[in-house]
């Protein structure tokens, strides 16, 4: 049986990781990735430079736009109006003009001291503040800016995505993915997804975020309609992945820590095949007052048990017929979700 579930892993590996396959090699601490029109926008933090590739060609190849930039840039890239913004390591967001040749970056005064990630709603620029826990905004039309926070007391956000009135962000150094209504007087974050390794960037298709782990080397996701949220890994045959893009189905990749940009196709299409295990599962005992085990579970199975209200209590990784402590949780029924298997009902004494 154990062979056959290496098998079936091995075999599972081989065909998500088929999918993916080099861009753009050879970069200098790539880092920042934006969409203008078929046009990918990139940058390289060490090599100081700012490039574009077209996402069309077949064999792509990148073209400089600026080079030589201080502080070592950019953290993060968007363009609004004919008009390249990024943020640099010296805690500015400068910009430039894309038609102007060899252009010269200026400074945008926007009045925050710590400026970290970008994402543009409309007019208004919502800005990461990893230092200071902090979102903030301004209207980018402005001549003069001045900005309002949003909400604070996030742990180290970084890059944020939206999908409908809801900001979704990732807060790097608690693991955890947060939302907030941006239509809120006061908005105060909501934590969605836990457990995370350093989750850096997020991109939506349909329901689906994407999240990029830097420090696990993996790409997940969650379906942000489907409760109770759980976190599926996507690939696991990336190197410090940091910013994300979606072009059509294809899913465009920084890897940091290989120099490069890859691209995982038809993302979207690409059915997820996990390990099924055709035994019922069993909770025993059931009800239970302190410790659970489960039987006929997967090795090395991710455990998530949730209240009936979609709270996360537990977030585990377990093997079959091991203890899990359920002494802490309240009274009451729990479902037990095993990532790739069915799920099992559990009452708490």
């Amino acid at each position: 049986m154990k062979s056959l579930f290496t098998f079936l892993f091995l075999l599972i590996t081989i065909i998500a990781n088929a999918q993916l396959s080099d861009v753009i090699t050879g970069l200098n601490g790539p880092k920042g990735l934006f969409l203008d029109g078929t046009k990918l926008y990139f940058g390289e933090i060490i090599g100081d430079r700012i490039s574009k590739f077209e996402t069309s060609d077949n064999a792509p190849m990148a073209t400089e736009i600026v080079a030589g930039l201080e502080f070592s840039a950019p953290n993060d890239i968007l363009i609004h109006d004919g008009q390249l913004y990024y943020v640099d390591a010296g805690n500015k967001i400068m910009r430039f003009y894309l038609a102007v040749p060899s252009p010269t970056p200026v400074e945008v005064n926007t009045g925050i001291d710590d400026p970290f990630c970008m994402l543009l709603i409309g007019e208004e620029l919502y800005i990461s503040s990893a230092t200071s826990g902090k979102i903030s905004k301004i209207i980018i039309t402005d001549l003069i800016h001045f900005p309002v926070e949003v909400v604070s007391g996030l742990d180290s956000p970084t890059r944020m995505a939206i999908r409908g009135n809801d900001l979704y962000i990732a807060e790097y150094s608690s693991g955890e993915i947060s939302k907030i209504d941006i239509t809120a007087p006061n908005p105060f974050p909501t934590v969605v997804a836990f457990g995370l390794t350093t989750p850096y960037d997020l991109a939506f298709s349909g329901d689906d975020l994407y999240i990029s782990e830097f420090d696990a080397n993996r790409i997940s996701k969650i379906n942000v309609e489907q409760l109770p949220i759980t976190v599926e890994e996507v690939t696991s045959a990336v190197t410090k992945p940091n910013n994300l893009m979606f072009v059509d189905n294809d899913l465009y990749i920084s890897e940091y820590g290989e120099n490069k940009i890859s691209v995982y196709r038809d993302m979207v299409n690409d059915a997820l095949i996990v390990p099924k295990n055709n035994n019922k599962l069993k909770v025993h005992p059931n009800p239970s007052s302190d410790y659970i085990s489960i039987q006929h579970c997967v090795p090395n199975s991710r455990l998530m048990i949730t209240g009936i209200e979609g709270r996360i209590w537990k977030n585990v990784i377990i093997n079959e017929n091991e203890w899990i402590d359920v002494k802490d949780l309240p009274v009451g029924t729990y479902s037990l979700v095993l990532e790739g298997q069915a799920n099992v009902l559990f009452i708490k004494h």
